[in-house]
């Protein structure tokens, strides 16, 4: 039937495999520093959005090649004239379009054509141009947030709860503007949207809240021209009972500690609302006196 099939001997193994995977994303892959790093990342591509024009790159396949991690060092060290001046295009050093012009006109494949490379310079250049006209680069919102992770001074993560199992079938993802609806009037701190950062984790054994390994096929002997499939219960009674798992998390983009709890106390006030309790496991770990501070990233 051009179905793959497993020895039955190796089932309890087949159901280690899909448990060691939910283990590593679990573990690893939303790890929450892993995750306030990314959206650090995220926030400072978004700030240099205008300047860099990174989205007309997509469609271009050459240009594309472009967007490698040399991206946040170009956004780093925009205006620092390493290039030898301080001309608007070395200030930036987002030289995606200027890269490719050079290219065009060199060593650039027979398709990629020297006008469209001109176009994506020109157009960069007269927006950095225009920015440029205050005095600035028109990257330093976005270089501010790469020094904070530079200098370990990332995204707070603030606390989580794991959604209920009853609430699953119709949970829908928590935003920003969900939990600072639910902050109390006179809690010291305004909090907007664009204070928090909210991971909507999930987690499943690949078909959901479904039991992947009823749907796989096992043979007994390798000489067997039949399949089958092997129920749970004759498997072990120590199986999970579900197999799909949501987390919600918030994060903090400022490291005021004022900030950090009112942030909590408005993610305590969501949960009582939508859930009927708070769900987190245990208080916001508070930062304790005399911990060391983030690192500068140029001491003497």
């Amino acid at each position: 039937d051009d179905e793959i099939c497993w020895k039955a001997s190796e089932v309890q193994n087949i159901y280690e495999l899909y448990a060691a995977r939910s283990s590593m994303h679990r573990r690893i892959y939303t790890h929450p520093k892993a995750k306030a790093i990314e959206y650090m990342i995220v926030d400072a591509l978004l700030e240099a959005e205008p300047i860099m024009q990174l989205k007309h790159t997509i469609g271009d396949a050459h240009l594309f090649t472009y967007l490698d991690d040399t991206i946040l060092k170009r956004i780093e060290f925009a205006g620092f004239g390493f290039m030898g001046d301080n001309s608007v295009s070395n200030r930036r050093l987002s030289s995606i379009g200027a890269a490719t012009t050079a290219d065009a006109a060199g060593s650039a494949p027979p398709h990629f054509s020297q006008s469209m490379a001109q176009v994506h310079a020109d157009d960069i250049l007269a927006n950095a141009r225009c920015r440029l006209e205050d005095g600035g680069n028109g990257l330093e919102a976005s270089q501010a947030i790469l020094h904070r992770l530079r200098t370990r001074s990332i995204y707070k993560y603030v606390n989580e709860f794991v959604v209920p199992e009853e609430m699953l079938p119709h949970w829908k993802p928590v935003k920003a503007s969900d939990v600072t609806e639910c902050q109390s009037v006179g809690d010291g701190v305004h909090l907007t949207p664009d204070m928090i950062r909210v991971h909507n984790v999930k987690i499943d054994y690949t078909k959901k809240n479904r039991d992947p390994v009823t749907m796989v096929s096992f043979f007994t002997n390798f000489d067997d021209d039949m399949s089958y499939k092997i129920d749970a219960d004759k498997v072990s009674s120590m199986l999970p009972r579900c197999f799909e798992e949501r987390r919600v998390r918030v994060f903090s983009t400022s490291a005021d500690q004022k900030v950090i709890e009112a942030v909590d106390r408005a993610f305590t006030s969501y949960q009582r609302r939508h859930i009927g309790r708070e769900a987190t496991i245990h208080s916001t770990p508070t930062r304790p006196a005399g911990a060391k501070r983030p690192r500068e990233l140029y001491e003497d």
